[in-house]
């Protein structure tokens, strides 16, 4: 069996991650279409050697590897992807979209900044996907400087299928490399990052502005980035365990969102979790989907309270981007693997609930 690696963000700090009570999507006939052309198009699924991978992106003909976010659109039925490592850049403002099987570079009429690390989620009550932050940003688009001298910022976009808007909310946090997820419980998106005072903030945005929950300041404890939340159909709470901190061993405590405060509960992750991991909401079985790389790939169910690990026949090599896809029935898993130590390829998996298959967007 072909050895893979995901290559979803760099583990480097100093250097260089859903639906309301309508799922329905509209026809493709009334949805907008943005620019593209043919030289902009290549095969999702096709290999290319590491070489020609790295002159390909450079040349800004093929999507990053890493540094990225990435998200699914249930609307359009489609993966984008915004900004990421180059291989002489720590910054793309590229975007690119991965539907029937084929990345395509997109040319929008507005473009963000160029960044890197970026947080992004589906909000499902908007039906367009929010992006927020991102570091290694241009000084003009700059709001903080941490960590050395990297630059990060604190602007709120949407994309609508065919166009990023930059949103104008009242207030905004300025956190470092957050994570963002969709709360289904309260219609509204939770993100958890860092400020350039290292103290982890918890903030909510409603499509208007964006809250600070500031009795929640400190938590998840101890401090951490790359952390993953998924909403929990279970408990209908958002969750999260595990991420990064070079001084903290044990990040396997299970924390649970419920709208006001962070609550540790009694459970603890059975298993390491790396900043690869994927976390998703698994409504047919009122659970939460779970993919872990260490020591290599598995699934878990979360059912609210405790760790359930599944035996699928088939067992995808990655774990990266993991979303609902709820009017189909199944969760989403995608990501780059490196085949045989030579190749990139990106895959696509489907969950039925009980086995994993490759598929297309």
């Amino acid at each position: 069996m072909a050895r893979t690696a995901c290559l979803l963000a760099a583990i480097v700090v100093i250097a260089c991650g859903n639906a309301s009570s309508s799922t329905s999507a509209p026809s493709s006939a009334a949805l907008p279409t943005v620019a593209s052309s043919p030289r902009d198009s290549i095969p999702a699924t096709s290999p290319m050697s590491i070489e020609a991978n790295g002159q390909c992106r450079e040349a800004g003909l093929c999507p990053p590897i890493g540094c990225f976010a990435s998200e699914f659109d249930p609307i359009h039925s489609e993966i984008v992807l915004f900004g990421g490592c180059l291989p002489t850049q720590p910054r793309s403002d590229a975007t690119w979209r991965d539907k029937d099987a084929t990345w395509t570079r997109l040319h929008p009429t507005h473009v963000p900044p160029a960044r890197s690390f970026e947080a992004m989620a589906f909000d499902p009550a908007l039906g367009v996907v929010v992006m927020y932050g991102g570091r290694d940003v241009p000084q003009s688009a700059a709001e903080a400087t941490g960590f050395g001298t990297i630059t990060y910022s604190g602007d709120t976009w949407t994309w609508d299928g065919s166009d990023w808007s930059q949103q104008h909310p009242a207030h905004h946090p300025v956190l470092f490399q957050p994570s963002a997820t969709y709360d289904y419980a309260r219609r509204q998106i939770v993100l958890v990052g860092s400020t350039p005072t290292l103290t982890l903030e918890t903030w909510t945005y409603d499509g208007f502005d964006w809250t600070h929950w500031a009795q929640a300041d400190g938590k998840p404890a101890p401090s951490r980035i790359y952390n993953r939340m998924s909403f929990d159909a279970a408990s209908k709470t958002v969750v999260t365990f595990g991420g990064y901190n070079p001084r903290a061993s044990d990040l396997t405590a299970v924390w649970e969102w419920d709208g006001r405060t962070w609550t540790q509960t009694p459970a603890a992750s059975p298993f390491a979790l790396s900043a690869f991991a994927g976390f998703a909401p698994e409504f047919d079985q009122g659970s939460m989907l779970i993919c872990s790389d260490s020591p290599a790939a598995t699934t878990w169910r979360w059912d609210g309270s405790r760790f359930t690990q599944l035996h699928p026949l088939h067992q995808p090599g990655l774990c990266a981007g993991l979303s609902p896809d709820i009017s189909r029935h199944r969760v989403l898993l995608y990501g780059w693997t490196l085949s045989d130590g030579q190749f990139w390829q990106f895959e696509v998996w489907s969950w039925s609930g009980y086995d994993w298959s490759r598929t297309s967007i």
